[in-house]
């Protein structure tokens, strides 16, 4: 995260409301734009579809598709990603940058057959045409390489060329998805699947072409050097199961009660709750940009100061003072997050209650949408925090609490999902 905060702190040091707003913009552009096009590409893509006249069972086919996809490619790569982000850190501090892209390429080869072999045989028993499963497949394989390579452009901080990289992917899938849907006579589901394919194939391949032209080589290839962190710490790959689990979980619980819907003989869905969570979901996005300008223009720089004392051999006067400042500095910064995400927390809900009965909304799911709204303003406190231990190397407290926001959803979602029945049935 340190890269992005030295173009912040150049930003911010400049006064006046322009540079402040351009400091707010390339936050806002670095950490939560790729997100942003991702949802502008399916929401794309689907109304592509309905101009060339899909059926509506294609197009909840194509959500679910993509929706499945980006939550299991996530869940099943992140606790690796956890432990490489260890590993990289390490590498870059002990100067051994020639491991860093053969380590790359040795997540690859452990992670891609297993996460393949998962998608082949959940693929196996979806009803659908064999273009179709080969487009799913290969978005599926395309997002867990992304999200492995995340972990190493983070590493070299060229936030702006990850949003440029999606820009272009994107482009290239809605060009892609419009000249299949005007010249060739494909499944609805499929067409905008290829295209997909197409541009995430595209961004995949810039990011590689850009990891060759950074990260040093030698004759020494140690593609698994990384293995000995998963025996070091164990608990940075557990933590981050549980945390990007425990983000979907309360889904799971709903798919897999009475009132879920099936799609394809295969994927469980309840749009009842699924869209609620999605809107819900939107509304911390705020604090994704707040965070890292937080950290970045505040805390990162009171933390480097601690840590500079710590080893090169400060007095204890100036460790003491550079301590009380850091904790100074990440509790106020929290504290100002907190603030400021309730006000876009009740911001959401009050343009909630106008807004998404117009789209569709029952009272019943409008209720729902007001509960996750302030359910994941608790959640982002909660990410923000482990990421603040995760800067003090607390492992273990991070197991902790990640293990038990996982289980503690998981269980209550269910307790609750159970009430809501009986309360139905009587």
């Amino acid at each position: 995260m340190a890269g992005i905060g030295f173009e912040l702190r150049k930003l911010f040091k400049e006064e006046g409301i322009i540079h402040s707003v351009k400091a707010y913009s390339y936050s806002s552009m670095t950490t939560i734009g790729p997100m942003v096009l991702c949802i502008f590409l399916v929401a794309a893509l689907q109304k592509m579809m309905t101009f060339f006249g899909s059926t509506y069972l294609d197009s909840e086919l194509f959500i679910t598709t993509v929706t499945y996809c980006f939550i299991f490619s996530i869940i099943l790569s992140c606790g690796l990603s956890m432990v490489l982000t260890r590993f990289i850190s390490d590498c870059i501090f002990q100067k051994k940058y020639e491991q860093i892209i053969s380590s790359f390429y040795g997540a690859l080869i452990i992670i891609l057959p297993i996460c393949g072999g998962v998608c082949f045989l959940f693929l196996s028993g979806v009803s659908g045409s064999a273009g179709y499963k080969i487009a799913t497949y290969l978005f599926f394989m395309e997002l867990v390489i992304l999200w492995i390579q995340g972990v190493y452009l983070s590493a070299l901080k060229d936030y702006q060329r990850i949003v440029r990289s999606f820009a272009i992917g994107i482009m290239v899938s809605l060009a892609i998805g419009w000249m299949l849907f005007f010249w060739m006579d494909l499944q609805a589901t499929t067409t905008a699947l290829i295209g997909i394919d197409v541009g995430f194939t595209v961004i995949v391949a810039m990011n590689m072409i850009h990891f060759e032209q950074i990260f040093p080589r030698n004759g020494q290839k140690n593609y698994f050097a990384f293995l000995s962190y998963f025996r070091k710490y164990p608990s940075a790959f557990f933590s981050g199961f549980f945390v990007y689990s425990g983000v979907y979980v309360h889904n799971f619980i709903y798919w897999s009660g009475n009132q879920s819907l099936e799609v394809a003989d295969r994927f469980r869905v309840m749009p009842f709750y699924d869209f609620p969570v999605f809107y819900a979901y939107l509304s911390v996005l705020p604090s994704l940009v707040l965070f890292v300008v937080t950290v970045e223009t505040s805390f990162y720089e009171k933390f480097r100061i601690y840590y500079m004392n710590v080893i090169e051999g400060g007095t204890y006067k100036n460790m003491y003072r550079a301590k009380k400042e850091m904790q100074k500095a990440i509790l106020r910064g929290i504290g100002y997050l907190m603030e400021v995400q309730l006000l876009f927390t009740v911001l959401a809900i009050a343009i909630g209650l106008k807004v998404l009965p117009k789209i569709g909304f029952t009272m019943e799911q409008l209720d729902t949408f007001i509960m996750l709204a302030l359910g994941f303003f608790f959640f982002i406190i909660m990410f923000v925090s482990l990421h603040a231990l995760m800067y003090f190397d607390d492992r273990k407290g991070v197991l902790i609490i990640s293990g038990l926001f996982f289980v503690s959803n998981g269980f209550l979602t269910y307790l609750t999902m159970m009430w809501n029945l009986k309360t139905l049935l009587k």
